[in-house]
């Protein structure tokens, strides 16, 4: 509840300030979709959105069990170890993604955007349990992959290639 909460408030407030103060609409564009802000704003509408369906499901959780506690899934007959060491996991979990991420920054920039992405993805689905390499494989060379066709061949905008592919 409090997380829905929070990412709520926080984009609320980047879509209202951040976006406006930190991105420059030229005057001479009147067409609201070729606009260099819609592609921000529509992302935090969009998580918005999402933030108010994980804050209502956080309710309704609450309110079919009754205790704040088992919302999240936990059981009245858990011990606090079972729930230090969940919460650890989980911490691991955010921890590894954040590490991941910065990771896989530096990574497009050598590589460039599509190498870097197919890996990342094989890796980040590893992290998060996913095993069957028969869809992760298959899925993380494809969706890069038409994603950067689609920036590349259709939108004309140019992905980085990396400093190794120059």
């Amino acid at each position: 509840m409090l997380l829905s909460l929070g990412l709520l408030l926080f984009f609320t407030w980047a879509y209202f300030y951040v976006v406006p103060w930190g991105i420059f609409v030229p005057a001479s564009i009147k067409i609201p979709v070729m606009s260099p802000a819609f592609f921000p704003q529509t992302v935090i509408i969009f998580i918005v959105a999402l933030s108010l369906i994980l804050a209502i499901q956080s309710i309704i959780a609450m309110k079919v069990t009754g205790r704040k506690g088992e919302a999240t899934g936990e059981t009245v007959e858990t011990g606090k170890t079972d729930q230090s060491v969940t919460r650890a996991m989980k911490i691991t979990k955010i921890t590894a993604s954040v590490i991941l991420l910065i990771l896989y920054y530096e990574a497009v920039i050598f590589f460039g955007m599509l190498p870097a992405s197919i890996v990342f993805l094989v890796l980040f689905s590893l992290l998060y349990g996913e095993r069957r390499f028969k869809i992760t494989v298959p899925l993380a060379i494809l969706l890069p992959a038409l994603i950067y066709m689609f920036f590349t061949v259709i939108a004309k905008i140019p992905l980085p290639k990396g400093i190794f592919f120059e």
